[in-house]
C-alpha cells in the first residue's frame, strides 16, 4: 500500500477545520478542544519543538524561517518535507495540526516571497484554505504570509 502524500489538513472535516482555524488565530474560548493545547503562536512553537526532538528553539525557528522574506526556496522546500515527516510522527492531533499548519505556511511563503509554487497542486486550488488561514491567523507573521500569497494568487504577480 502506498503512503499518502496528503497532509492532515487536506482531510479535515468542517468541524476540524474550524478548530484548526481557531487554533491558528489563538482562540482561547472556554470549551474549545484545542484551547489548552495550542492557544497561540507560542504554543504552536512549543508543539513544533516537541516534534523536533524537544530542541527549545526549533519550533520558533521554523515559524521564523517561513515568515522571513529572505528564506531561500530550498529551505522552504526542506521545511515542507520536514512538516510531512513531523505530521506522520505526531503523537497527538494537536501536533499533527501544528505540522500541517507549518507545511502550508512553507508553501505559501515560497509563493508569497519568491513567486514559486513548491506544491504539487496549483495554489489556486487552495485559495479558500489560504483565505481561511489568513483570517484565522490575523496580524501575526503567519497571517501576513498567507495574505501575501493570496494577493499573488489573485493578481498573478511574479517577483
Amino acid at each position: 500500500m502506498s503512503k499518502s502524500t496528503k497532509t492532515t489538513i487536506d482531510r479535515c472535516t468542517p468541524s476540524q477545520m474550524k478548530q484548526l482555524l481557531s487554533l491558528a488565530a489563538g482562540d482561547v474560548r472556554q470549551g474549545h478542544p484545542f484551547s489548552a493545547q495550542l492557544p497561540n503562536i507560542e504554543a504552536l512553537s512549543r508543539l513544533l519543538g516537541e516534534l523536533c526532538d524537544n530542541t527549545p528553539q526549533s519550533g520558533e525557528s521554523l515559524i521564523q524561517s517561513v515568515s522571513a522574506p529572505d528564506t531561500p526556496v530550498s529551505t522552504l522546500r526542506d521545511i515542507k518535507e520536514l512538516a510531512k515527516t513531523l505530521s506522520s510522527n505526531a503523537k497527538t492531533e494537536s501536533q499533527r495540526s501544528a505540522a500541517s499548519l507549518i507545511y502550508h505556511a512553507s508553501v505559501v511563503a515560497a509563493l508569497a516571497h519568491h513567486g514559486v509554487n513548491i506544491s504539487g497542486r496549483p495554489p489556486e486550488s487552495r485559495l479558500g484554505l489560504y483565505e481561511d488561514l489568513a483570517t484565522a491567523c490575523g496580524a501575526n507573521s503567519l497571517g501576513r504570509i498567507f495574505r501575501l500569497a493570496i494577493d499573488r494568487i489573485l493578481t498573478g504577480a511574479r517577483p
